[in-house]
Formats: structure tokens, sequence, C-alpha cells
């Protein structure tokens, strides 16, 4: 991603920002020197000009950029390196952070956000049964959070809930790996059986307008699926005001395949609203989806007769970002947010057999003030974090007993640059203090019949949870730059997570990571990556057992290692020969170290490689993407009682394809997409028991206002 850092004000930077948008991008920012030149100040700008040029402290052409000035001005926060960007990584980082813009998005096509985030350098998104349907592994781990516009959500959650929200609400979606998340959230997990450190963030944020402007789109596709969205919004500036107005509604219902109970039906919507003047720009989103869905029945067969949903589940989200430039060297942003998941989880069977319901609640609260100094080459971020999660009846492993945990939260960051901008160094540090403020003993007082006894117990204080990272980005000639960074974890004490007398200990976590990034043609623009993570007494399913009717994991530990290569790369073909523009990009993730001290399985259970492509032509009215997405074999033991018992999974590809052409529909812009997801109706199963729907085919018809 060559940039320039300049202070580009209005329509000037808005064309800067559009003409160097990356595509799927994963290449760090070239800083590229200007010649400086004097200049007459113009006698009035406007107050969002103003903002852009004290805010950002220097604008990076991003993803998501804007078309206008005003537009520019409320995305301003999209600019990776912008000061005003909540999710802003040092550049040391930007190798290991992935971007998927609005663009990507339209041009992928993907079913939900899983199916998008399968598409990410090493990211291999899972299936399985009952409450938390999905997952993500992202080289090899599975430790990680959500951020929706601000708000946190805890992993199991937004594995039940981001699968009904609509990929035509979505903005723009960063993964932020291992190293690179300090600043964002905290590292230590919420309802965690593991006790396992977060090790990166999916930061989702929905749209906004760039000027006055609406969009419908209306789908139909196999097994009975529907689906209808509608976006409009307008941006305002006026007597030194500026902001916007948005809003969203979604509908999608699905049959699903015969005896599958994967059906689903589910109502979306949101409203948003930002307004700003001079420095200060603040924004609000209400968030609300009802919604219903089945389980994919399992082919295991002492569970095959279960028949399971949420029916409802209701999400709702109220998210406030602000930030206000005081000077051109100090910003200061805030992010508030509520957010309450609902649901009643229905086990029934096909046998016939009585129907049982819990209901079932998730609370999370956030608040995250944070400074920002930015004086010459340095820039220095200090802030604080507080997150809230209540379950008050209980779920995931604690089904039917209160559960509440608090982590309140410091951290800093500060970056120093060197020789002209070419050399950055950068250090973070962090600090969780996380309380369990109800919780009960459910692994403790174990035996083989079951357990003996359940009590609860209060205001349980774990040791702090330490984090620190440095990292560096050196330009070694224009367009080349290589960047590392190492970071330490460490999880001062675990909750209720022993059983059968196991008493389980403290992890730590150490990473290294190193790129190389190029933009050495058009047609070629590569970055490698080598990763390195070593963790100290990683906790891991040994084996599964039935506690209060529920199927929990009984959880060992070991020293594991995971290491290996990734390579990502983009271009456009034939750019001088081709009347069309043919652009592609491909990633490729190696693990070359997978072993752990303890458990013989380790290495087994996960992939070896992860490999993703994705073509794209562009020719006249015409589109086309194809994308195959490749996951290695490997094994699942996923409700296995007994140890050491594991089944093949993985082994497959999946052929996406869309195809379509955009036409004049009276006076809108308008296009008709034709799409097939795995084309090639491979078999295969990422969770041992739930083996994948097969081909499917659809048709959409958008139009823009």
């Amino acid at each position: 991603m060559a940039t320039a850092l300049l202070v580009i004000p209005g329509a000037a930077l808005a064309q800067e920002m559009r003409e160097e948008a990356p595509q799927h991008s994963m290449l760090p920012p070239v800083t590229v020197q200007q010649p400086k030149k004097k200049t007459v100040q113009p006698v009035k700008k406007s107050p969002s000009q103003q903002d852009i040029q004290a805010g950002t402290g220097g604008t990076s052409a991003t993803a998501g950029a804007s078309g206008t000035a005003v537009g520019a001005f409320i995305k301003s926060d999209l600019v990776a390196d912008s000061v005003t960007n909540p999710y802003r990584v040092a550049p040391s980082s930007q190798p290991h952070t992935q971007t998927f813009t609005r663009q990507d998005i339209e041009n992928l096509h993907p079913e939900n956000v899983f199916d998008l985030l399968s598409h990410a350098t090493g990211v291999q998104a899972t299936y399985q049964g009952r409450k938390r349907p999905f997952n993500l592994f992202i080289r090899g781990d599975s430790n990680f959070a959500y951020v929706i516009d601000g708000a946190y959500v805890p992993s199991f959650v937004g594995g039940r809930i981001l699968q009904s929200l609509p990929v035509s609400a979505i903005e723009q979606v960063d993964i932020v790996r291992d190293a690179s998340a300090l600043t964002l959230g905290p590292l230590v997990d919420f309802a965690s059986a593991s006790g396992a450190l977060n090790s990166g963030f999916i930061v989702i944020r929905t749209r906004r307008p760039e000027k006055t402007e609406a969009e419908v789109s209306t789908s139909v596709a196999t097994y009975g699926t529907y689906k209808t969205n509608a976006f409009a919004g307008a941006t305002f500036e006026r007597d030194g005001w500026t902001g916007y107005m948005a809003g969203f509604g979604g509908y999608a219902t699905t049959d699903g395949p015969d005896d599958w109970n994967k059906w689903a039906e589910g109502k979306t919507g949101f409203g948003k609203f930002g307004i700003g003047y001079g420095g200060f720009f603040t924004e609000t989103m209400i968030y609300k989806d009802h919604s219903a869905f089945g389980f994919q029945r399992t082919d295991i067969s002492s569970l095959s007769d279960q028949k399971w949903s949420y029916d409802p589940i209701n999400t709702l989200f109220i998210t406030s970002n602000s930030r206000l430039a005081w000077d051109s060297a100090n910003t200061t942003l805030l992010t508030v947010s509520m957010n309450e998941v609902t649901q009643d989880n229905v086990m029934a069977y096909y046998s016939g057999k009585a129907t049982t319901t819990n209901h079932e609640v998730d609370q999370t609260e956030t608040v995250n003030l944070r400074h920002r100094i930015k004086l010459d080459t340095t820039m220095l971020e200090v802030g604080g974090q507080y997150v809230h999660w209540h379950s008050p009846y209980g779920e995931m492993f604690w089904s039917g007993y209160e559960r509440e945990e608090e982590t309140l939260s410091a951290y800093a960051n500060v970056e120093q640059k060197f020789f002209n901008d070419r050399l950055t160094l950068d250090a973070s540090a962090r600090v969780d203090d996380h309380t369990i403020d109800k919780g009960i003993e459910l692994y403790t007082e174990a035996t083989a019949s079951g357990l003996k006894s359940l009590s609860y117990f209060h205001d349980r204080e774990l040791p702090l949870a330490t984090s620190y990272g440095t990292g560096a980005s050196f330009v070694v000639i224009p367009n080349v730059t290589v960047s590392g960074r190492y970071s330490h974890a460490e999880q001062g004490g675990v909750s209720d997570i022993a059983m059968d007398g196991v008493e389980l200990s403290p992890e730590k976590q150490d990473k290294w990571e190193l790129a190389i990034a190029a933009r050495a043609a058009e047609y070629f623009i590569p970055t490698l990556t080598y990763f390195d993570t070593q963790v100290e007494n990683e906790k891991v399913p040994v084996k599964y057992k039935t506690v209060n009717g529920y199927s929990v994991p009984i959880w060992g530990e070991s020293d594991t290692h995971r290491a290996g290569v990734e390579l990502a790369v983009k271009g456009t073909l034939l750019a001088e020969l081709w009347p069309g523009k043919l652009t592609y990009s491909a990633g490729w993730t190696h693990l070359t170290v997978a072993e752990s001290s303890d458990n013989i399985y380790y290495a087994s259970i996960k992939p070896r490689d992860i490999v993703n492509v994705t073509l794209r032509e562009e020719w006249g009215p015409y589109f086309g993407t194809i994308s195959a997405n490749y996951v290695s074999p490997y094994k699942s033991n996923f409700k296995e009682l007994v140890a050491g018992v594991y089944y093949d999974v993985g082994n497959y590809t999946v052929v996406d394809l869309n195809i379509g052409r955009k036409f004049r529909f009276g006076d809108y812009e308008s296009k008709v997409t034709a799409f097939g997801r795995n084309i090639t109706d491979e078999e295969y199963a990422t969770i041992r028991g739930y083996q994948a729907i097969g081909a499917t085919y659809g048709l959409e018809f958008s139009v823009k206002y």
C-alpha cells in the first residue's frame, strides 16, 4: 500500500484516498517524503477540513475512503495511520493486520461474516452445532474477541450472532492478529473455560454514507433462501457543522436442506447519526436484530436425534464513538457501548420427546478512553478501558448458573520516527485487572459419576494479566519495508477450570513476527511474514464429559509451539494488454512447527496449510469473481468422550463464483449478480460431525439511488 503522508484538505484528500484505496491489502504504507513548497494560507477553511488536517496527523490512503470532502471528514477514522482511528495499530503491526473494504465485500459476495473471514490469509472458519456454531482459527489459534462499532463482544457470543449480520451492512472488517492487539481490548477473555489469553481481534464497522445515497438489494438462492436489504444515508455541512444520518433494514429466511435443521429467519436494522464541529465529532449507533435459527443436525449417531435451536435470539447494540482534536498535537477518543443478547436455547428431538427451553442472557458494557499526542515524529497514546460481562441465567459451560465478570485495564503505546520517517520504533504495554464477581465451582469436586457439589464464589480477583510488545518498521528502499515485532503476555492465575483433581497453572505467551513487504510492480505486490508463538501451560481439551446434561471439555495443559510462514500477494494483471481490469489476491499460511510437550495429538489437530486465491475481472459493464480456499487435512475429536479418539476432517477446497452485469435502471445504477458457493459440491467437515451443506446457487438484483 504505497501512500504519501500528506496534509491534504477537502476534495484533494478524497481523490487521493479513492485512487490509492487497496483491495484486500496486508502491505504496510511506504512513506514518501514530499518537497516543501511555499503555500498561501486560505482566508477560511471549513471546520471539517480543519479537523482532517489537525486530527489525522497526516493522511495515509486507506480502504474505505470516501468520495466527497464531507464523507472524507466523517470517515477519516478509516485511515490506517490516523490518530482518529480508534483501532489504529503501530506501523510494525500493519503487515500482520488485514483489511476487507466495502468494495472487497461486494466483490467476494460472501454469505455471512464467517464466509468473508474464510478468505483472509491464515484464517479458518469452523462450524459446530449448539451454543457457539461458528468459530475462527487464526494461524492455529482460536482465542480472540470481536469489536463491533466499538462494542467488545466475547468470541462465543459473536460466534452465534454474527451469522445474522448482513454483509451489506458492513463498511470494513479488520483482522488484527497476535502482537498487534495490546491497545484494542482486554487480553483476558470472558467466560473462558480454558482461561487462555486473547491473541487478537476481529474489528467490524457498520456502514456510513459518503454522500446522500441509498441502496436496495434482493436475492433468492437454493433451499428456499431469500434476502432483502436496504441502506440509506445523507451527509450534511452547514454553518460549521458536519455530520450524517443513516439507516439499514434487512430480512432473511432459509429452509435449509431437508432434515438438516438448518433453517433460519431474521430481521435486522440499525440507525446511525454523527455530528461534528471544529475538531469534535461524535456518532451513535442503535442496532437491533431479531432472529431464530436451527443448529445443523449432527451425523454423530449418539446425538443425531437432537434438534437444537435458538428461537428466538435477540441482539441489541448501542454504541457511541467520539473524537476531539484539541489542536494539531492532541486528540482524545471515547467509546461507550452496551450490548445485550437474549436467547431461548431450545432442545427438541426428532423422535418426538419433550422439548426443553433455557432462557439465556449475555450483557456487556464497555468504556474505552484514550488520548493521543503527536509531536512532529513522536506519537504517544495512553488509555484506560472497563469491560463488564454478565450472564444472569448462565450459559455455555455454566448453563443455569449466574456468572458475572469485569476487567479494568490500562495501556500505553509510543511510536518514534527517525531518518525522515524511514524508521519507526514502537512499544506497547497493557495491564488487565480481571475479577469474577460471581461464579460456581463447576469443575472442582468432580467424581467419576459427576459433580459432588456445586457452590457459588464471589469477587474472585485474579492476579494481574500483563502484556508488552515492541516493534520496528524500516523502509529499506522506496517501496520495500521490513518490520518485526515481539510480544509477551502473562495471565497470572486461572479460575474454576480444574477438573478431576487436576490443578492448572498460569499461562505465558511469547510471540515473534518478521515481515518484508514490497511493491515490485503493479502486478506483484507481496508480503512475506514469519511468525512464531510459544505458550507455556496452554489449555487444551483432553476429552469431553457430560456435566448437568451438557458436554463440556476436560482441560489439560501443555507447553505448545507454533511457527510458520505466511505469504500474501496481490496485483493487477495484463494492465497494458487486457481491455478489462484483471486483479488478483492470494494468501498461503504454512505451519512449519506445531508441537506440544504433553499432548501427542496437538500436531495433528492443526491444518498445516491454508491457501486462498481470488481472481476478479471487470470488463465494461460485466464483472466476475472466482475464489478458492484450501484447508489441508487435520483431525477432530469434537464431542468424543474417549481420550485419544480423533477423526479425519479438513482436506477440502471450496470454490465460489459470482458473475454479473451493471446497467441503468431508469436513472439509477443497478446490477444483477448470479452467484454460486462451493460450486464443485465439495463434501467436507471442519469439525467432526458437521458436514458442509454442498453447492448452493442464487441470483441478486441491487439498485443504488
